[in-house]
C-alpha cells in the first residue's frame, strides 16, 4: 500500500508545472467525464487524453483501498483527475465476499455501476468509502 501511494504521489508530483493552465481540467469531482470500458468492469475517470493514467483494483469491502483513499494518494489522485492531468482506471471487484463470506462488496460493486449509469460513478465511490465498515463485517 505505502508502496502504491509513493508511486502515484511520485507520477502526479511532476505535472502541470509548466507554468501554463491545464486545457482539461473540470470544475470538480461531479464534472469529470466516467466511462464504462469494454470489459464490462473498468470503470474510466477523467480526461481520457490524460498524460497519466492510474489502474486501481476496487474490493468495496478491501481495507487497503480504504487506507489508499483516505491516507494514502487517492486524495492526490482525485484532485490530479479533476486538473485534467490523470485519469483513473478502477476495475470492480469482489474477491473479498468469496473469501469472508457474504455479499457486502457484490452489492457495492452493482451500487457503484448503478451510480454510474446515473453520472455519479466518482462521487458515489466516495461515500462508500467513507462509510465503509470493517473488512470482516459484511455490510
Amino acid at each position: 500500500m505505502a508502496l502504491t501511494a509513493t508511486l502515484v504521489g511520485a507520477v502526479l508530483a511532476g505535472r502541470g508545472q509548466r507554468g501554463t493552465p491545464l486545457e482539461d481540467a473540470y470544475s470538480s469531482l461531479e464534472s469529470v467525464p466516467e466511462k464504462l470500458g469494454p470489459d464490462g468492469t473498468t470503470i474510466t475517470v477523467g480526461n481520457p487524453h490524460a498524460p497519466v493514467t492510474v489502474h486501481l483494483y476496487v474490493d468495496p469491502r478491501c481495507p487497503v483501498r480504504e487506507e489508499f483513499e483516505s491516507t494514502g494518494a487517492g486524495p492526490e489522485l482525485r484532485e490530479a483527475t479533476v486538473r485534467g492531468e490523470a485519469r483513473t482506471e478502477c476495475t470492480l471487484a469482489s474477491f473479498l465476499d468469496d473469501r469472508l463470506g457474504g455479499s457486502g462488496s457484490k452489492k457495492a460493486v452493482n451500487a457503484l455501476r448503478a451510480a454510474l449509469a446515473q453520472g455519479r460513478f466518482a462521487e458515489y465511490h466516495q461515500v462508500l468509502h467513507g462509510h465503509q465498515p470493517e473488512e470482516a463485517e459484511d455490510g
